[in-house]
């Protein structure tokens, strides 16, 4: 059986520091190298946002910066160890 190939680092792929960018339909989560790692899409109106499963705009910037924060958050971490 062929060796399974090894997968390259987090890091390797999307390097810190992450950013959360406003978009017109929310926000979209970007490593340093450009590349897009999340999407989270907001709506204001209720009834649309109900029936979309789209997160308020307060929520969509909490998960979008959240996200962005996953590297320093590992970074401390692993330095705890």
């Amino acid at each position: 059986m062929p060796d399974k190939p090894k997968s390259l680092p987090i890091r390797t792929l999307f390097p810190p520091p992450w950013s959360a960018e406003k978009t017109p339909s929310g926000y979209q989560v970007v490593s340093a190298n450009g590349r897009n790692l999340a999407y989270i899409y907001e709506e204001d109106e209720p009834i649309r946002r109900s029936i979309g499963g789209y997160a308020t705009v307060a929520e969509a910037r909490s998960i979008a910066n959240a996200i962005a924060s996953l590297p320093d958050l590992m970074a401390k971490l692993e330095g705890a160890k």
